[in-house]
């Protein structure tokens, strides 16, 4: 009898083999977390296992249906893809989980945000931004983690030791193809979570939280995407920023965030334009900027930064628009379309 995936995912952890047990220890015991924690954890994990259980979510080759989320009690924050057991496990390790929540957290309590949002700053209303903006980080990563797996990512996916790490341990040694890859990801992230956010089953309930039962469609629409677009800045924000230059920059694993920023919004753009066309049209460079300035300064106070203006300066450069050209060339031949490059200023 197949252990259930709890159990495979705890003892490829400990069995040392594939990551270092001294950092994965193991699956995170979400009954020793503090209660409402533990709770909204539970709750966020059931409902996206249950979205990666439906038929259609297969891999690109077609080798496994078996998708698993779970958390991992580790020391450094993370997102795993591997395969093991039958399974196609994504994983995030709950440092991770602790730094997300704690921009959701800075996000709800700035005045900025909430006026942006359009919704009453009072403490239950906060708690509930910070629950939404959670919420859709973790989808994010995990749709993303997702992504890499049904894409086809893996370099050699039938090798049980590949473990496909969202922080790599050595972030300059990687290639356009990888980052070509990233992107790749990112925009799949996009639709998945814009979908069930604004579409799907996520819709009610969110409009229910933060009490917008009374909204007229479009007004919902649009706190709804503005949340989004918070929530991913906080979610890049929360990873290493890395120092590169138009020498360097195509040896970086991962594009800069500005980078990766520009396509998802460009991702965020072409959902819109296929699904809420008006919205596309509401969302402007002015307002999605707006956005950018406000989720930078609530996180400021935290560990991380939002500040990518430097980044943002060199990819209008000519030395960014050929990276940013040759970028594209990869995810081409990834994705079978040609679509153009166009960088959005992220002030």
């Amino acid at each position: 009898m197949t252990p259930p995936p709890e159990v495979l995912l705890d003892r490829f952890f400990r069995s040392g083999r594939h990551t270092d047990p001294d950092t994965y220890r193991g699956k995170q015991d979400l009954g020793r977390l503090e209660p409402s924690l533990g709770s909204l954890l539970i709750n966020v994990q059931d409902a996206l296992n249950e979205e990666l259980s439906h038929p259609p979510n297969t891999f690109a080759n077609g080798r496994c249906s078996k998708f698993h989320f779970d958390y991992a009690d580790a020391t450094c924050p993370n997102a795993l893809a591997f395969e093991h057991g039958g399974y196609a496990f994504i994983v995030v390790t709950m440092p991770l989980v602790t730094a997300l929540w704690h921009t959701c957290d800075h996000l709800s309590r700035a005045g900025q945000v909430t006026e942006l949002l359009n919704l009453v700053a009072s403490d239950q209303q906060r708690e509930a931004i910070a629950a939404v903006l959670f919420t859709t980080q973790l989808a994010f990563v995990v749709a993303h983690e997702f992504a890499h797996h049904d894409r086809g990512h893996f370099p050699h996916p039938d090798s049980p030791a590949n473990v496909w790490m969202e922080i790599m341990p050595g972030r300059t040694a990687g290639s356009l193809r990888l980052q070509a890859q990233e992107v790749d990801s990112d925009g799949w992230a996009v639709y998945l979570v814009l979908s069930h956010l604004m579409l799907g089953q996520r819709r009610e309930g969110t409009r229910d939280l933060l009490n917008l039962q009374a909204a007229i469609d479009n007004s919902a629409d649009e706190i709804l995407l503005s949340s989004f677009i918070l929530a991913i800045v906080a979610v890049l924000s929360v990873f290493p920023r890395d120092v590169f230059d138009k020498y360097t920059l195509s040896r970086l694993t991962h594009p800069p965030q500005a980078a990766r920023m520009n396509e998802i919004m460009r991702n965020v753009r072409s959902w819109c334009q296929q699904n809420r066309p008006a919205l596309g049209a509401w969302m402007t460079l002015e307002r999605f900027q707006g956005l950018m300035r406000a989720a930078r300064q609530a996180i400021s106070e935290s560990n991380v930064s939002g500040d990518w203006s430097q980044q943002t300066e060199f990819f209008l450069t000519e030395a960014g628009a050929e990276y940013f050209r040759q970028l594209h060339e990869e995810v081409i031949l990834l994705m079978g379309n040609g679509r153009s490059a166009t960088v959005v200023a992220i002030r």
